[in-house]
């Protein structure tokens, strides 16, 4: 672990930049930092660009390294862990490397059709006190794969009336997004997802008028239009 030493007049936000990080990401590798305005000197700084997990209940060493796309024994190895199964709730893992970072999402079904785009149908959406649709449709058939956009945590499934099965992931940068309509599901909360992963099958519960994928979008609790963010070279719109 790379670590510095603080000396008179230094800032977090200075020290961040000087090792290409985030003070974000300093804050994380630094718990006994309450206060970013507040460093003392002689304080030792974990600067490194390796992040700091805390693992949960029911997690795995492969799970966790599927999460960061890190080996699971480059994991172990920079823990001094020998035995992969012995990892207990509350441990602190340090992920070794440059960590993938940002928000990057894959197309979620194997068809690249949008069926209704972010913000249609606003008189539909007025009872709802939406400016619109609040996400987008997207083409796939009943029993198909839906994937998810990007890694993440997934933090609640069920049965909803107007989404029907779905299944709500936590993804990197502050986005999170709502995948609905399944015919089944193939996650469960807690559980931790990569990129492309298959996490349901697309159906037509809730209010559906056939089987699709609808996709909400969120940054920050923000609805946003996933159209923005998600690839769209030869996406046809209906």
């Amino acid at each position: 672990m790379k670590t510095y030493l603080v000396k008179e007049g230094d800032t977090l936000g200075e020290i961040a930049e000087a090792y290409n990080v985030s003070v974000e990401h300093l804050l994380s590798q630094n718990l006994g930092i309450k206060d970013p305005d507040i460093i003392k000197v002689g304080m030792i700084i974990f600067v490194g660009n390796e992040l700091l997990h805390t693992v949960v209940e029911g997690e795995s060493l492969s799970q966790i390294g599927a999460f960061y796309r890190v080996p699971w024994r480059d994991i172990a190895d920079f823990n001094g862990i020998d035995d992969p199964d012995l990892i207990h709730v509350g441990q602190r893992l340090y992920i070794p490397g440059e960590i993938a970072t940002g928000f990057h999402p894959v197309w979620p079904t194997d068809y690249k059709t949008i069926t209704q785009r972010y913000g249609a149908n606003p008189d539909w959406a007025a009872y709802r006190r939406l400016g619109g649709h609040e996400g987008t449709d997207i083409r796939a058939r009943y029993g198909t794969p839906i994937y998810a956009i990007e890694r993440g945590t997934v933090t609640s499934t069920g049965n909803h009336p107007a989404y029907g099965n779905y299944v709500r992931i936590q993804h990197p940068e502050g986005f999170s997004a709502v995948y609905a309509h399944a015919s089944e599901l193939l996650v469960k909360r807690g559980d931790i997802v990569t990129r492309g992963q298959e996490i349901m099958k697309a159906g037509s519960t809730g209010n559906s008028s056939g089987p699709h994928l609808h996709l909400t979008l969120m940054k920050n609790k923000e609805r946003v239009n996933p159209e923005e963010y998600l690839p769209l070279d030869g996406v046809d719109y209906l």
